[in-house]
């Protein structure tokens, strides 16, 4: 078994990933999400930041652009606007944001929404004075170390910021802080700890991060798939990029859905390939990724380093 690894490959696509992502249908998510503010509401306000906190904290992934519709509708009608406001929701019995939810179709299976809701709005009430922006002063509005307090088990099993349970969900609450309220204060985005998956393994093995002979677990091209990408954002952060950890992560998963893994098990080229913004660095040869094991037969396919 013999591999090679590129960072300059991994460069090379962080540095181009900003207008690929503007231009490429294949690095679309596989759901568009309406993350705009309800009516009346000043983008980057606290109550835009709070209607992105709160909605968030129940978008499981399913059914999410009716969810952000719903929310929007909650806030715009004056009976429900309530709902947005964590000193309020700390007051409110549990039945009436219960009903109230009910009737938005955002209550979740087993009223598991009602719960959450009620409770991340009174924690934030409690702790935070109701303005997650103090939470995240607190954190020097610094990323990893803002996720590393909302996650239990690196911060002594303490919350500092409820309902968030999850790096994946804890990334895009960030990314969407910066990219739709505007919050510029925020930094070191592109530090955050990247999550591999089968499909960030899948694109960059495509892509030629990895390539050469290889019959084993995936977990260990996952590890270093994931130095490599680290590596990429670090040194393009330094220059200026624009690409944070959680865009780059989804721009990969996107790629991999709509483009890689047509090749996965064939030798042919996918089907993509002519409207890939990234096909100069697509591999030849086969690989394959299934049951937590992965096997390479592949070359670089360019001279690219």
């Amino acid at each position: 078994m013999s591999l090679k690894y590129s960072i300059n490959r991994a460069i090379d696509i962080t540095r181009a990933l900003p207008d690929a992502i503007e231009n490429s249908g294949l690095l679309a998510p596989e759901e568009t999400r309406n993350y705009a503010p309800p009516q009346g509401v000043t983008v980057g306000s606290i109550e835009h930041i709070i209607f992105i906190t709160l909605t968030l904290s129940i978008d499981n992934g399913s059914n999410s652009p009716a969810l952000w519709d719903s929310s929007r509708q909650a806030y715009e009608a004056e009976q429900t606007r309530y709902l947005f406001s964590p000193e309020a929701l700390f007051s409110e019995e549990v039945d009436q944001v219960r009903y109230d939810l009910k009737n938005l179709n955002m209550e979740g299976t087993k009223n598991k929404n009602v719960e959450i809701w009620k409770n991340a709005g009174t924690y934030l009430f409690q702790k935070w004075g109701g303005d997650p922006k103090n939470f995240l002063s607190s954190c020097q509005w610094d990323g990893p170390e803002i996720l590393s307090r909302m996650i239990p088990a690196r911060y002594h099993e303490v919350y500092d910021f409820q309902h968030f349970i999850g790096e994946k969900k804890g990334q895009l609450w960030l990314s969407l802080l910066k990219s739709e309220a505007g919050i510029e204060e925020l930094v070191n985005l592109n530090k955050i700890p990247l999550l591999t998956d089968i499909h960030i393994v899948r694109a960059s093995i495509a892509l030629g991060l990895v390539y050469g002979s290889y019959s084993g677990q995936m977990s260990l091209i996952s590890q270093k798939v994931r130095e490599l990408w680290e590596e990429a954002l670090t040194q393009t952060g330094s220059e200026g990029a624009s690409i944070t950890t959680f865009g780059l992560t989804e721009a990969l998963r996107s790629l991999s859905r709509n483009g890689c893994s047509h090749r996965d098990g064939k030798r042919a080229r996918c089907q993509h390939f002519e409207e890939c913004p990234f096909n100069r660095f697509c591999v030849e040869g086969i690989f394959a990724l299934e049951n937590k094991g992965a096997l390479i037969d592949t070359t670089s396919g360019s001279t690219l380093a």
